[in-house]
């Protein structure tokens, strides 16, 4: 696929793309390129196509887009400059490699979804790390006002390799308005005591 691919087709409202077997390290160059001619796309859908990267400025340029799946790939991160995207209303990155959301990441979705109020991010499928390092990014997902696909539901890897899911019932009732779950709290006590 040439990186100009698209460029005589400025009309495009919807693309969906899912599945298309997409070159990773082509994406990874040029999928902002490939992309910039798309100026109406409203609906873009990338999944099920192994991508781990997306070009440095990638959408810039599509204003319009309000929908974008990017599930069953292979992102740790938000892969695309939320502040870039002014009319996203839906991402999705279900089923991809995310452990967890990084602190300015975190801010980035709270300030794109304070302008954009009808924001919502789907995160289920991805395997979360349970360790200390992500208390911040639980209790996040516990008091956010971004509307998450499933709260509270995330399957997660502990320390020891176990796999549980991360729900209200860990710790006998909601907890909403907690600090940190008690699973954390428990599984946390070593470095919550040095921090003492």
């Amino acid at each position: 696929m040439s990186p100009v691919f698209f460029q005589s087709l400025t009309s495009v409202k919807t693309l969906k793309m899912r599945g298309t077997l997409l070159d990773s390290m082509f994406m990874s160059r040029h999928s902002e390129q490939l992309f910039r001619y798309l100026t109406q796309l409203r609906s873009l859908d990338l999944s099920n196509n192994q991508l781990k990267l997306l070009a440095r400025g990638t959408f810039k340029n599509n204003f319009q887009l309000q929908t974008l799946n990017l599930a069953n790939n292979g992102f740790t991160t938000i892969p695309l400059d939320l502040t870039l995207r002014p009319n996203l209303t839906y991402l999705d990155l279900s089923a991809n490699s995310i452990s967890q959301l990084g602190v300015k990441d975190m801010q980035l979705v709270e300030q794109h979804a304070s302008t954009v109020t009808e924001f919502s991010l789907h995160l289920t499928g991805n395997i979360m790390v349970c360790i200390c390092s992500s208390i911040p990014f639980f209790t996040w997902l516990q008091n956010t006002k971004v509307s998450l696909d499933r709260r509270m539901t995330y399957s997660c890897l502990t320390e020891n390799g176990t796999l549980t899911t991360l729900t209200s019932e860990l710790c006998g009732g909601s907890v909403r308005g907690k600090p940190l779950s008690c699973f954390l709290l428990s599984s946390c006590a070593s470095c919550l005591m040095d921090l003492w």
